[in-house]
């Protein structure tokens, strides 16, 4: 008979273990002459062979595809979304009018790249992103604009002031 496989292919997060979506999944039937009496003939391994590496390719392409669209829209030091992107995450939301907007300006923060340089500048930035990440309502918006400064977006179903209060209090934290 006609020897068949169903073929899928998937590309793990970079959580480990888990599996985000498939990529390829293909019903493939093997010519008779590629499997004999239930044996790989020298052609049909060939094939095999060549598929594989096609659907290595095909997930290696759906892996920088996901690189580039999180790079095109994400700081590259906070991990937060970049202003282009954030605008867009803006336009999409639904009840705009309710939201409420924190904006953060982090005073004399030149004085840190000067005093102690660039990489432990970036140290802090990446460390304050953190930090507001880790107080962000699941539906909030953040985004570093540029430099020192910060946007949080939250609807308005989210305590502002009391997020706004444990800010605060988290950047009064040293920074280690």
């Amino acid at each position: 008979g006609i020897a068949g496989l169903r073929f899928g292919a998937v590309s793990p997060n970079d959580a480990a273990g888990e599996v985000s979506d498939f990529l390829v999944s293909m019903d493939y039937t093997m010519p008779e002459h590629l499997w004999m009496d239930g044996i790989w003939s020298p052609a049909g391994i060939a094939q095999w062979q060549e598929l594989m590496q096609l659907a290595g390719i095909a997930l290696a392409q759906e892996r920088n595809r996901k690189e580039l669209q999180y790079a095109a829209s994400h700081d590259t030091l906070t991990g937060l979304f970049n202003r282009g992107e954030f605008n867009t995450q803006l336009d999409s939301m639904s009840d705009l009018e309710n939201a409420s907007v924190l904006f953060i300006d982090l005073d004399d923060f030149k004085k840190i790249n000067d005093n102690f340089g660039h990489a432990t500048g970036d140290l802090a930035l990446s460390t304050i992103a953190d930090r507001i990440k880790s107080l962000l309502p699941p539906d909030a918006l953040a985004c570093r604009m540029g430099g020192d400064e910060f946007v949080l977006v939250t609807p308005r179903t989210s305590d502002s002031a009391s997020l706004a209060n444990d800010m605060l209090q988290l950047f009064e934290e040293p920074f280690t």
